[in-house]
């Protein structure tokens, strides 16, 4: 089979010195995605801004204003009683030195908003609770390796007593007969108890 048509010219032609530079060219543009990433965050900014300005005017106009403190709205009439409460008195008539009561109805406000954790402190934390779990973790082991230790002694402390009864013998060289009769019977009474 031939070649035909304009594969038979690119084969012998081969690639231009222009067509070769450009295949090995990578598409992927470090600086050009930074700069999409930095546009689209500056549009968010932009909006974000647009929309404090646009609440700002609502409050100012006589709007529904937003409480510093809280991000819950508050009514006119609440604002007003507000007014009127830092020029009256407390329970016990006390001023501060702005003319502003030092009563109960100023307390909510001396509360500080929630504190949200850093990613820093989550991950101080998550390290900290994995660090417990180890320690958790090779404590167990360790015990776990001394009780193990404890069983293999008291094993062997039990070989090594039978052994030297099983060693004795008479002054004619003879093996202690009672040591081994003990033995087998021992040996019979736990595969009894075993058979049950």
């Amino acid at each position: 089979m031939k070649p035909q048509g304009h594969f038979k010219e690119r084969r012998q032609k081969g690639l231009s010195l222009e067509a070769f530079a450009g295949a090995k060219k990578s598409t992927y543009d470090k600086i050009a995605k930074d700069n999409k990433a930095f546009n689209l965050n500056a549009k968010k900014v932009n909006t974000y801004r647009k929309w404090l300005a646009k609440e700002g005017s609502a409050s100012a106009k006589g709007g529904i204003p937003t409480d510093t403190f809280f991000d819950t709205p508050r009514s006119n009439d609440d604002h007003e009683g507000r007014a009127s409460e830092a020029t009256a008195p407390n329970e016990r008539g006390q001023r501060d030195k702005k003319g502003q009561d030092k009563g109960k109805g100023r307390e909510r406000y001396k509360e500080v908003p929630k504190k949200y954790k850093t990613s820093l402190q989550r991950l101080q934390e998550k390290v900290a609770a994995e660090k417990l779990v180890e320690e958790e973790e090779k404590d167990k082991e360790r015990l776990e390796a001394e009780e193990r230790g404890r069983q293999k002694e008291a094993a062997q402390a039990a070989r090594k007593k039978k052994t030297e009864l099983m060693r004795k013998k008479t002054r004619k060289g003879q093996p202690v007969m009672k040591n081994r009769i003990e033995d087998l019977l021992s040996k019979i009474e736990a595969g009894m108890k075993a058979g049950r």
